[in-house]
């Protein structure tokens, strides 16, 4: 029988979440954790269960730039985190950031309610390398 989700369990998540996206970034390169701290990281899972190790920059100069070292990132995220199949980088377009910073708080929940809200981020989604390690004694 499984347990109830409670508080701790959140809270469990939640620090655990917390320290993995904190060792990613502990990870990198100093130019790197620079841009990534100033970026919303998540993993999210596709309907087919694709899980996607997200990162959210806050605007289209950044993105570039963390897309320019997706190389080094996406060896990151699979030696840190081996469930995971893709990582997306991505932004909100300057347009749609307006809307949703001149929204209020029910507004911006309302779009994040509907069904098609991505249509409001723009990136690229990149396959990360599988590495198999075998140990053998």
């Amino acid at each position: 029988m499984l347990s109830q989700p409670n508080f701790s369990d959140k809270s469990l998540i939640k620090s655990f979440y917390n320290a993995l996206f904190n060792c990613f970034c502990n990870s990198l390169e100093i130019n790197n954790q620079e841009l990534v701290n100033q970026c919303y990281l998540g993993i999210v899972s596709s309907p087919n269960q694709i899980k996607t190790f997200c990162i959210v920059a806050p605007n289209i100069n950044i993105a570039e730039k963390l897309a320019d070292q997706v190389d080094i990132i996406l060896q990151k995220v699979a030696n840190l985190m081996p469930g995971i199949e893709q990582t997306a980088i991505c932004f909100v377009p300057p347009q749609q950031q307006n809307i949703i910073s001149n929204s209020t708080l029910e507004t911006i929940n309302t779009l994040h309610n509907q069904k098609f809200f991505p249509k409001f981020m723009m990136g690229k989604i990149f396959v990360n390398p599988f590495e198999f390690e075998t140990l053998i004694e």
